[in-house]
């Protein structure tokens, strides 16, 4: 029936963003392939980056590890399965190996996010949010780690929000729990605590990177606050 949010549509029975859809995912991919070139990509990827924020995650589109990975925890995309699976293992050399071309990563994410978008939820809050209420500081900048530079560290990291996103629902990836999984990875991963400090400066938005060991806050941090395995910025 008709209500104040809902219009029937003769003939169209399932909803918009229901996973219900999910099963045209390749062929909406392939679509889109025709469209998203790779000299496209080439084109658009520098004025994408950090700009374009994607519904589906609500995060900064990066070619980070971390953005990859909670794209992968979000699709389950099996274009992103290498680089996913050189994420969870820590593996620096298969991370390079499986990102090699910067073009065709960015060309993947975009891929995916847009061929994902119409069968998945969306965050449509806090994607507004993101452009209303957040920081300055919340867009890295460079590349956040970026192709051909990452640290184990910064893969553990990933790993850590992926795996919160994986069991909580995919706003989980820019709550106080994974913000906290991360910096926790980064300290045990880095042994120099200078290195922890700067790591963490570029993949967490300072207002909310947690203490490193010893209960000290970097200047003009604050401590990340756990308000539960839901909680968005």
């Amino acid at each position: 029936d008709r209500g104040r949010a809902t219009i029937p549509l003769p003939g169209i029975d399932v909803p918009f963003h229901s996973r219900f859809l999910l099963s045209g995912v390749p062929s909406f991919r392939a679509c889109l392939a025709k469209a998203i070139t790779l000299e496209g990509t080439a084109r658009v990827l520098p004025s994408v980056l950090h700009r374009y924020v994607p519904n589906l995650v609500a995060m900064p589109f990066e070619l980070s590890p971390r953005f990859v990975a909670v794209v992968h925890a979000v699709t389950k995309s099996p274009m992103l399965e290498a680089a996913a699976s050189a994420i969870e293992a820590g593996s620096v050399s298969a991370w390079n190996a499986a990102t090699a071309d910067r073009t065709s990563l960015g060309r993947s994410l975009l891929l995916e996010l847009m061929a994902f978008q119409f069968a998945s939820p969306v965050q449509w809050i806090n994607t507004q949010r993101h452009f209303f209420t957040l920081p300055a500081d919340n867009v890295a900048s460079g590349e956040g780690g970026g192709v051909g530079g990452v640290s184990e560290a910064e893969l553990a990291a990933a790993s850590a929000v992926a795996r919160v996103v994986t069991e909580t629902g995919t706003e989980a990836a820019l709550s106080a729990r994974a913000r906290t999984a991360a910096a926790e990875a980064i300290s045990k991963a880095c042994s120099d605590r200078a290195e922890a400090a700067e790591l963490m400066a570029r993949i967490i938005p300072s207002r909310f990177r947690p203490r490193l060991p010893g209960g000290v806050a970097e200047p003009g941090v604050r401590a990340v606050v756990e308000v539960g395995p839901a909680a968005t910025l």
